[in-house]
């Protein structure tokens, strides 16, 4: 436990920077400005009313899995102890639940105004509102706890059904104007949830308690890798045929031999290249569908950065290739053609980012400052973060 807290701390000071948290304060107030301007334009009762919170609730649900911080190689170690285990699992129960309930408590109070005004909820019914997604969050790391100890995972169908469909249909009762029913039928749901993981096997599934925990710490490891490098996020390379005809255009000599390796790993390596793509097509979306200019422009411009900081380590993606330190291409081109491969990438980004303000908040005005403030990030980037990595790369390859 020691050594996890430790390690989220050493990459939440590089996603918590200067630059990320002055912009978050700038969106978290634009969008408080616009929440408020809704709230005011709030008829109550609408069907789409209760849609959103609907959504919201079950959707906040999701947030905050079982943490075990189990890893591949703690099996060896651990299963002479495993009678032990169901004690260990007590307090990774405990530890997940205390997280997830500030989630929780979190977004019902994002909720609260929305709430009170569009389905009429009074005090009493909004804690009762309050204690369903508390106890729902139970039953749902319950659920969790108890697929670990079965001797074939759940089928896809079962676990919908139980982490998805019959906490929405709880939810939706209390939506519908029934809190009080609602938090009886999640105190129901939870008590079935204890009694089926009561009637789970002995053995404990240590491949699914194994898998689990490594697919929720490649999630929080994605989120932290756009903000720095992750040495833990491992690459997959896939070959993707459809890119080879887009990367033709690529001049095939020696002064761009790094440009094309790049662009074609960049291409083959899925955690790079699904960020990026991501972030892009995400990004884009929310921006067509803002009107308000200066959060769009706050948007982009931190979307832009966050992408920046992501490409910058790929500049050292060949130091371990020793077969490549053999070609007669010089370090100053090198760094020339991850220049040009920056650029390009990143432009990309800029462009549609300016096109996607202007379209969305209707002012070329705003496009034009998203346009000419992202150049002028990319050119920060590039004399400060940018030639930081290359000359680390530099001295980190004389040195081996």
């Amino acid at each position: 436990m020691t050594s996890h807290i430790t390690e989220l701390t050493k990459y939440l000071k590089y996603v918590f920077n200067d630059f990320f948290v002055i912009a978050l304060l700038f969106f978290i107030g634009a969008l408080a400005f616009a929440y408020g301007n809704l709230l005011q334009h709030l008829s109550g009762g609408q069907p789409w009313e209760q849609g959103v919170i609907l959504l919201g609730l079950v959707g906040g649900l999701q947030l905050g899995n079982l943490a075990t911080l189990i890893q591949a190689p703690d099996q060896v170690f651990l299963a002479p102890q495993e009678f032990a285990f169901p004690s260990y699992l007590k307090r990774a129960y405990w530890y997940s639940y205390a997280l997830s309930g500030c989630i929780q408590l979190l977004i019902w109070f994002v909720l609260l105004p929305f709430v009170s005004l569009s389905l009429g909820f009074q005090s009493l019914q909004l804690k009762e509102l309050l204690l369903l997604m508390l106890v729902l969050k139970g039953g749902l790391l319950d659920f969790q706890v108890g697929q670990l100890y079965l001797a074939r995972p759940l089928t896809t169908i079962a676990r919908i059904s139980g982490a998805w469909l019959l906490p929405f249909g709880i939810t939706a009762v209390a939506v519908l104007g029934w809190p009080l029913v609602s938090l009886l039928l999640g105190c129901g749901y939870l008590a079935g949830v204890l009694y089926w993981s009561r009637e789970r096997s002995v053995a404990l599934n240590w491949k699914w308690l194994v898998r689990t925990e490594s697919r929720r710490m490649q999630r929080l490891y994605q989120i932290f890798a756009l903000f720095t490098d992750v040495p833990t996020l491992p690459a997959r390379p896939r070959r993707r045929r459809w890119a080879d005809s887009w990367l033709r255009w690529l001049q095939q000599d020696q002064a761009h031999l790094y440009l094309n390796l790049y662009f074609r790993s960049f291409v083959r390596n899925s955690t790079e290249s699904d960020l990026y793509v991501r972030v892009i097509f995400l990004g884009t979306i929310i921006l067509l569908c803002l009107s308000n200019q200066l959060m769009a422009i706050i948007i982009a411009w931190l979307l832009i950065y966050m992408t920046g900081v992501q490409l910058t380590p790929f500049a050292g993606y060949f130091r371990q290739n020793s077969l490549l330190q053999i070609y007669p291409v010089t370090g100053a081109e090198q760094a020339q053609n991850f220049h040009q491969f920056y650029v390009s990438l990143i432009g990309i980004e800029i462009i549609l980012f300016s096109l996607a303000t202007w379209w969305g908040t209707s002012s070329l005005w705003s496009g034009a400052v998203t346009l000419a403030g992202g150049l002028l990030l990319l050119f920060g980037l590039i004399k400060t973060v940018v030639r930081h990595q290359l000359n680390k790369n530099r001295r980190e390859t004389y040195a081996d």
